[in-house]
């Protein structure tokens, strides 16, 4: 069973190390998932004004019997 002792209870500084590298990795992660939804919603809001705009001169030009 001494064998398997490292494996089960690794040591403080490895276990620590370990730590240490998914706090970073996860602080990455969840650092960027603001910037990214504020992107997404700029994107999104864009599209909608875009569409908006095009409805509008949609039914402007058919209100004139003109083809957009």
């Amino acid at each position: 069973m001494r064998i398997l002792g490292p494996l089960r209870d690794p040591s403080k500084k490895v276990r620590g190390r370990l730590l240490a590298t998914l706090y970073l990795v996860w602080g990455r992660v969840v650092a960027d998932i603001p910037d990214l939804n504020r992107e997404l919603v700029a994107v999104l809001a864009g599209q909608r004004l875009l569409t908006l705009h095009y409805l509008q001169q949609r039914d402007q030009a058919s209100a004139r019997g003109t083809v957009v």
